[in-house]
């Protein structure tokens, strides 16, 4: 067959990729298509799919979750999550990593709904989510200077009750640019672990989504709580070693200043 060519198994006809997509407005058997060659990054329907495809849902997501954004200047940071969103999870096999495409993967057609539908229904609950962490992180910085036992979290000699205050407000200045080193993800790990003290089952259902087991992410359906724990105190133990490592590097710098 044409390699720019499809063939529709549940009508037998064969379809050029410009007669596929034009048919996505109407047709569940296209769309289940469109979403298989995109997830196997069928290069013609990957670059329509990142392009006049998308454009609507971008629209939407920018409109309902940064109504106040300038949606000419805040297009092109979404579509980069957007791609986030639907390429994820990533996974390493053999030291090569590789998109999974979960967003079409999962996607059945169930009820007759479209692929564009899935993805804005789907779209909107993760960038609503995003933007609310984003927001709660932003609040989480002074919070931890307030964290009381962070010297015997981070392994930090600990003050004396009679040392001078300088020196606390040195260490409290550290850890803030420590903090502003970690990547998204660590802070909201240990800002839902250690700040806000989630119960595990929460924070299971918070913080899933940085789970990559070697399994594979549809393993995690089938865990049971001692392996969710379990899950939840490595993004804890991974976390605050990313912190206390850009701790010693914001110390290391100042030593060479």
């Amino acid at each position: 067959m044409d390699p720019d060519k499809v063939f529709l198994p549940t009508t037998g006809e064969t379809l050029s990729f410009r007669e596929l997509w034009e048919r996505l407005p109407h047709d569940i058997q296209a769309n289940l298509v469109f979403a298989s060659l995109v997830a196997s990054e069928e290069r013609h329907n990957t670059s329509y799919f990142f392009g006049d495809y998308s454009l609507p849902i971008l629209k939407y997501i920018a409109l309902n979750v940064y109504p106040a954004e300038n949606l000419e200047y805040k297009l092109p940071e979404i579509f980069g999550l957007y791609y986030d969103f639907v390429s994820s999870p990533v996974e390493e096999r053999g030291g090569r990593y590789k998109a999974q495409w979960y967003q079409l993967t999962s996607y059945k057609g169930l009820n007759d709904k479209k692929l564009k539908s899935w993805l804005m229904t789907n779209g909107l609950q993760w960038f609503t989510r995003k933007k609310a962490k984003e927001d709660r992180l932003k609040k989480s910085e002074s919070s931890w200077v307030e964290f009381l036992d962070y010297e015997h979290l981070l392994m930090i000699d600990g003050i004396d009750d009679d040392a001078p205050t300088d020196e606390q407000i040195k260490r409290g200045d550290r850890l803030r640019k420590a903090w502003k080193l970690l990547s998204e993800e660590d802070r909201d790990i240990l800002q839902t672990l250690l700040i806000e003290k989630l119960h595990w089952e929460d924070a299971y259902e918070q913080l899933k989504e940085y789970m990559n087991p070697k399994e594979g992410k549809q393993s995690m359906e089938n865990w049971d709580n001692k392996r969710k724990q379990k899950a939840v105190s490595g993004l804890k133990a991974r976390a605050i070693d990313h912190l206390r490592d850009r701790y010693y590097e914001v110390v290391k710098k100042e030593r060479k200043n």
